[in-house]
């Protein structure tokens, strides 16, 4: 016996009758009831990583031999199991196994912590079997944030998202282990619930949960993976596995776990996780591709198309659940609700499934391949404006094409030649699809559509349904498009959709707990949509075909509005902007959001006027926090941003001006009250600035006042703040005390160097409540109701909980 197995034991980390099988299991903090936290009874897998191996990790202590997606990439020494993942590279290890409610613990360090992108992620999964299985997603990100997320695996499909991106407490460093767990029970619903904590720590108690009633569960016996994956962005990472334990879990009494709810945080259910009531008179729908049926429940219409064409204004569609590839139109005139049935999984699919793939050296192809689609790029048809779109270091962004091979998308390549492992390519010439991923005993699918969804009925509903994989370009606007007034989206899944998620014109549209991402180029677009609400949602990632920032992609963007409300969602990992107004937008609240990890811009203010910024987080985003441009009467209250990279906040104007008197284009009247604001890296994380060099900071009448302020050093960043001084250019001040003297602003605000002020998840430590407890205005009427707060209140930063 080694004297590491015995250590194990003498710590309570192994069960007495798992001890021959010397599985590391960490001490778990027992629940107030034994009833609602099930009990380990035997373990059935596990690795203590006691040998060495070059390649793969060959076989466990108990459970058999691992699998590995990748061999190349995996080794075992030292005691533990490597991973090694280049950039956009992901592996899965495996360990057979039969139970149905299942408990998988590890352990894992990283060797890096990401400076761009969005870092590793070290998947833990349980019930894992040919069929599919549920992954507790482990995300290392920027600066070590560290954040939980559970996902549906299903062979053959895209993974489903149950529960997003949720931060949880501490902040990663390199060669530090933490211990991941997650917990999947029973059949209906199968409840899952995951955590992650330091191993030298207590287990806290259970951080993100879900259940999961819809058609598309798991419910089969199986054994667990470890599925480790690298954001294309960050840097190549090592990741060291260790002490691994499945484990059987018995309900004591035999009952069966509580179900959890499935209501997300922010954005969408996932398909099958709404339960809306059925009307009496309802139209139903079913996945047949076909013109059949009467529309009732027993006799179904066979497609949302034929539904929608036979259905009167103003009926209720209910959809069952299955995938619908086809593309569908609600015409003028025509007011509908279209939702799924209660407890099943709807997704409108862009792709097809192809087979008839012949083998040519170390590529594969199917001829006869007849989808063509238009890659020029532009908001209009026919024209091709791709120098303006389009980075030279991605220069097939602009092509729709998409496939995947196995539930993995491929990259588009621009010849045959070029396509190698994980890319593809389409030979328009030879009507050939190549690809360069072997598809035996996989499926291959690629998109063969172009739209899901055009609504031209106003007041039109859509609840409770998925829109993926659509081959669309930006003049043909989003996946699904909303095209008239009073358009309601809820509880709506877009995803890998070519170019744009949702977009829409109409006024009065109510984007309400959607979840928009992965889109090509951008997530939502809107233009003219007077009265327009988004609000609950999630905005994620984004851009992924690396379109220029301008002069559109990212998150969101909105143009030409009045009267906008953005509040309650979180904006996360889109690759350039989060979230945009620009053209003469008017009347905006952005309140209570969270906008995090963007590579970009975090929040832009362009060409625009009359804006409340209040109540949000702005955190670690790869450029400015908040950007205001050519922007006038901007109140920017109780906000907490924390290191983002270039600037916390922007102020710019350059040579562009408007004829209207109200949206003027001239930066005027920007003020800044009790704000947390943590400095990232840049050396002007505070700048005012006048391109033409005629005005200053104080003429354009920009304001700070009752802020906390905190940087890492009386010398970083080099600057303080800024300040555009006219002829005289940039006026730069080291300290808070030099500009407040020069400028008259931050006279009652403070500034902390050194000791940090916030905490891991973006509060005021105890040290820093103290020392600011005097700083807050009180909260006037207009930024109170927009924050939920009572009037005179006296506070900080951000309301709320970081999403």
């Amino acid at each position: 016996m080694n004297l590491r197995r015995v250590s194990l034991l003498r710590k309570g980390l192994v069960t007495a009758g798992a001890f021959s099988l010397a599985l590391a299991v960490p001490a778990i903090a027992q629940a107030p009831h034994a009833s609602a936290d099930p009990a380990p009874t035997d373990t059935i897998g596990g690795d203590t990583f006691e040998r060495t191996v070059s390649a793969g990790w060959g076989t466990a202590l108990t459970g058999g031999t691992w699998g590995s997606s990748v061999p190349s990439r995996t080794s075992v020494s030292s005691g533990q199991g490597l991973v090694r993942l280049d950039p956009g590279a992901s592996v899965t290890q495996t360990l057979a196994g039969s139970a149905v409610d299942v408990r998988t613990t590890v352990g894992v360090k990283v060797d890096r912590i990401a400076v761009a992108g969005n870092g590793v992620s070290a998947g833990v999964a349980g019930r894992v079997s040919g069929t599919g299985g549920y992954v507790a997603n482990l995300r290392i990100g920027r600066a070590g944030a560290m954040s939980l997320a559970i996902v549906r695996m299903r062979s053959g499909s895209p993974d489903t998202v149950l529960v997003n991106d949720t931060l949880i407490p501490g902040t990663a460093s390199t060669g530090t282990s933490y211990t991941a767990q997650v917990d999947v029970m029973g059949t209906s619903p199968v409840v899952v619930r995951a955590r992650a904590w330091p191993t030298s720590s207590t287990a806290p108690g259970w951080q993100v949960s879900t259940s999961d009633a819809s058609d598309s569960r798991i419910t089969s016996a199986g054994g667990s993976a470890l599925r480790s994956y690298l954001s294309a962005s960050s840097a190549s990472t090592g990741l060291a596995y260790d002490n691994v334990a499945v484990q059987r879990l018995a309900e004591p009494g035999g009952t069966t776990p509580a179900p959890v709810p499935a209501t997300p945080q922010v954005g969408s259910a996932a398909p099958g996780g709404t339960y809306y009531s059925v009307p009496s008179g309802a139209i139903f729908v079913t996945a047949a591709g076909s013109r059949a049926g009467s529309g009732t429940a027993a006799s179904p219409y066979g497609s949302l198309a034929y539904a929608i064409e036979r259905a009167p204004s103003g009926a209720t569609l209910v959809m069952r659940g299955g995938t619908y590839r086809e593309s569908t139109t609600v015409p003028f005139g025509k007011r509908l609700t279209i939702q799924s049935y209660p407890g099943e999984a709807v997704w409108l699919e862009g792709s097809s499934p192809v087979t008839g793939w012949q083998k040519s050296g170390s590529t594969w192809a199917v001829s006869g391949w007849n989808y063509i689609f238009d890659h020029k790029v532009s908001h209009t048809r026919g024209v091709d404006e791709s120098n303006r779109f389009i980075d030279p270091a991605y220069p097939m962004a602009g092509y729709p094409d998409q496939v995947w091979v196995g539930g993995v998308k491929l990259r588009q390549v621009g010849s045959a030649s070029a396509v190698v492992g994980g890319t593809f390519y389409v030979d328009e010439a030879g009507r050939r699809l190549v690809i360069g991923s072997d598809p035996a005993g996989r499926t291959v699918e690629a998109s063969t559509r172009q739209q899901a969804m055009v609504i031209q009925g106003a007041g039109t509903v859509v609840r409770g349904i998925g829109v993926r994989r659509y081959a669309n370009t930006f003049w043909m606007g989003g996946a699904l498009s909303a095209q008239v007034d009073d358009i309601t989206l809820e509880n709506v899944v877009a995803s890998d959709n070519a170019t744009i998620g949702i977009n829409g014109w109409g006024k009065r549209t109510r984007l309400q707990r959607v979840t928009v991402a992965r889109a090509g180029g951008l997530g939502v677009g809107m233009n003219r949509a007077d009265g327009l609400s988004i609000s609950d949602s999630l905005i994620q990632e984004n851009n992924v075909e690396h379109f220029k920032e301008a002069p559109v992609s990212g998150g969101v963007k909105i143009t030409t509005t009045r009267g906008v409300s953005i509040r309650n969602n979180l904006f996360e990992r889109n690759v350039t902007t989060a979230l945009w107004f620009d053209e003469s937008a008017y009347d905006i609240t952005i309140a209570n959001n969270t906008v995090r990890d963007n590579a970009g811009i975090g929040i832009e203010l362009e060409l625009s006027s009359k804006a409340v910024v209040a109540g949000n987080y702005i955190v670690r985003n790869g450029s400015a926090g908040l950007y205001v441009i050519d922007t006038n009467n901007v109140a920017v209250w109780n906000n907490t941003f924390a290191a983002n990279q270039q600037y916390s906040w922007r102020i710019y104007q350059d040579s562009r001006r408007s004829s209207d008197p109200v949206i003027t284009f001239v930066v005027r009247d920007i003020s800044f009250r009790n704000n947390v604001t943590a400095y990232g890296t840049g050396a002007c994380p505070y700048l005012v600035h006048d391109t033409e060099y005629k005005v200053t900071g104080q003429t354009m009448r920009v304001t700070s006042q009752a802020n906390a302020y905190w940087r890492a050093s009386s010398s970083a960043p080099a600057n303080m703040v800024c300040w555009a001084n006219g002829t005289a250019g940039l006026q730069s001040y080291k300290t808070l005390s030099t500009f407040r003297s020069a400028t008259g602003n931050d006279t009652g605000s403070t500034v902390n160097e050194g000791t940090p002020i916030l905490t891991s998840d973006y509060q005021l430590t105890p040290a820093a409540q103290s020392t600011t407890a005097a700083v807050a205005l009180p909260l006037p009427d207009y930024i109170a109701s927009v924050v939920g707060l009572a009037t005179n209140t006296r506070k900080l930063g951000a309301v709320g909980s970081l999403r």
